[in-house]
């Protein structure tokens, strides 16, 4: 039941907020792409500034997510490392909530400062390609190669952050990478374990979502032409008809966010707690 109870906060409080701001942010997009080249310069620009807002309105309720997220991280970490505090499904909203939302905010400003650089050497590869000679032409592709996998490296180094913030209930970080010393190669195996497993839920999720819409909606737009009024229609569609679809699809939907979220959180605490006991290596 635990499991079923993290997948519905999933549900409730991640997927469905993005699927009504996906829709919000449509009915912003749609007038745009049925009147393409048709507005004057004054509803363009109107109409740019709405999208803005909507986008700012996007981010400003991503928050609510990311404690979610948080939330349910602590309770499977919790689920693993501190088994006798499992009551109420091993959900809290206490300190150790609050130090992995402020850990994900700065895996997020570290993503960006990596993210940066590697665009830059992506576009620098992809250039190298086409304008230099052979050999020469292949250290563009090299070298996003070797920016891949310094990312994934140090991606895997610094995995068990999370949970040795929750067990030292302290912002951890860099210390991951002290721990993890002469272990990356596992951590890298598990991460990619990982990430195929939540490839598949994610596209069964995409491809039963999208075979539920296209049953309800009566097909697929046959032409780009007419994609615009197919989802202004889909949008109008009374959600109360479509109760014996939406409901065993949210049932199920459910259990697949609950089970991910303990198949990609569980291991890394499990590993976290197999090297604890061990001196920390210095890098």
């Amino acid at each position: 039941m635990a499991v079923f109870a993290w997948g519905v906060l999933v549900l409730l409080f991640v997927e469905v907020p993005l699927i009504v701001l996906l829709d919000r942010f449509a009915s912003g997009f749609l007038p745009m792409l049925s009147q393409f080249g048709k507005m004057s310069p004054q509803e363009m620009n109107a109409l740019a500034l709405d999208m803005q807002q909507r986008m700012a309105l996007m981010q400003a309720l991503l928050l609510p997510a990311f404690l979610v997220r948080a939330v349910i991280a602590a309770a499977v970490y919790r689920s693993v490392l501190e088994p006798s505090r499992s009551a109420f499904a091993s959900l809290r909203i206490g300190r150790q909530e609050a130090w992995l939302l402020l850990l994900i905010f700065a895996f997020m400003a570290l993503a960006y400062l990596v993210l940066i650089p590697l665009y830059f050497v992506v576009i620098a590869g992809v250039l190298g390609a086409l304008l230099l000679v052979s050999p020469f032409n292949l250290i563009g592709p090299v070298a996003i190669v070797i920016a891949l996998v310094a990312a994934i490296w140090a991606g895997a180094r610094l995995s068990l952050a999370a949970p040795m913030t929750f067990a030292d209930r302290r912002f951890r970080l860099f210390e991951s990478w002290s721990a993890t010393r002469r272990h990356g190669l596992t951590l890298v195996g598990l991460g990619l374990m990982i990430f195929l497993f939540s490839l598949v839920v994610n596209l069964v999720l995409i491809g039963v979502g999208l075979a539920v819409v296209l049953a309800i909606a009566g097909g697929w737009p046959t032409s780009v032409h007419q994609v615009g009024d197919w989802i202004v229609a889909v949008r109008a569609l009374d959600l109360r008809q479509s109760a014996v679809w939406l409901v065993p699809l949210a049932v199920v939907a459910a259990a697949l966010y609950g089970a991910m979220s303990a198949i990609v959180t569980a291991p890394w605490a499990s590993a976290y707690q197999q090297l604890k006991a061990r001196p920390i290596a210095r890098a």
